[in-house]
């Protein structure tokens, strides 16, 4: 099977010492598919390359953020890295949560591309 590229977005955030930041995927209308279908890709950067982030993928937004909303569940993530989640959508969003509470010193710039994927 082909599989169709729903979204594809590149960005980055910086993530203050002791902070979390966020950023919320959504299909749009035209984009809409099965939740279920929809895979979720992506590609960490960290600097300082020899820094780490703790790295989270929730279904849906707003307040769902215990682990059973949890498609991904604070994974420490060393410099870099890739992978994806399956079933990452619930009402075509789901957030992606970076988490730099455990560095109350140096802050953590992180440059991630997506993609939503259906089969």
């Amino acid at each position: 099977l082909a599989s169709r590229v729903l979204l594809t977005e590149t960005s980055s955030l910086v993530v203050g010492a002791g902070m979390k930041a966020e950023h919320v995927v959504r299909l749009d209308g035209s984009e809409q598919s099965s939740n279920f279908d929809v895979t979720l890709r992506f590609k960490l950067d960290i600097s300082p390359k020899d820094s780490d982030i703790v790295f989270s993928v929730f279904k849906g937004e707003g307040k769902k953020r215990t682990k059973d909303f949890a498609v991904i569940h604070n994974r420490r993530i060393y410099g870099g890295g890739a992978g994806e989640a399956d079933n990452a959508f619930e009402d075509n969003t789901c957030t992606i949560v970076f988490c730099n509470s455990h560095s109350w010193i140096r802050p953590r710039i992180v440059k991630f591309s997506i993609e939503a994927i259906t089969m």
